[in-house]
């Protein structure tokens, strides 16, 4: 744990959960109306994400903002994106816990290493912006 003025961050709890595209876009726009650092602009996940895709996320943190307390606290995800180019990208996204369980769904036991070791293998989002450039 790291504990600054600003609050404390901590490990969040071991949850692993898949959401869906119409999914991701709400809580990225709630992400925005809630001033959370760690976002996509929601006309950006339109446009790159796969319409029909499903996407990864892992608790990494949950951080108390200490100045922001209504805001808090609250979680922030990495999340494993499906792209439109088939590809997989990693982002961050800040979240309120229950709109993240309400919005998701669980992933099998059986299944949650397979999805760490993909997500600790993904490219990151920027990597995935670059390699547009490449084309």
């Amino acid at each position: 744990m790291t504990a600054n003025s600003q609050g404390r961050r901590s490990a969040g709890p071991d949850v692993i959960r898949e959401l869906d595209t119409p999914a991701l876009v709400l809580m990225e726009g709630e992400a925005r109306d809630q001033n959370f650092s760690q976002r996509l602009q929601v006309e950006w996940v339109r446009r790159h994400v796969a319409e029909g895709g499903t996407h990864i996320a892992q608790v990494a943190l949950e951080v108390a903002a200490q100045k922001l307390p209504p805001r808090s606290p609250h979680w922030r995800l990495l999340v494993l994106l499906s792209m439109r180019d088939g590809r997989l990208a990693l982002s961050l996204l800040d979240c309120v816990p229950e709109s993240f369980l309400e919005n998701s769904r669980a992933v099998p036991d059986d299944t949650k290493q397979d999805v760490k070791d993909a997500l600790s293998g993904a490219m990151s989002l920027a990597d995935w912006e670059r390699s547009l450039l490449d084309y």
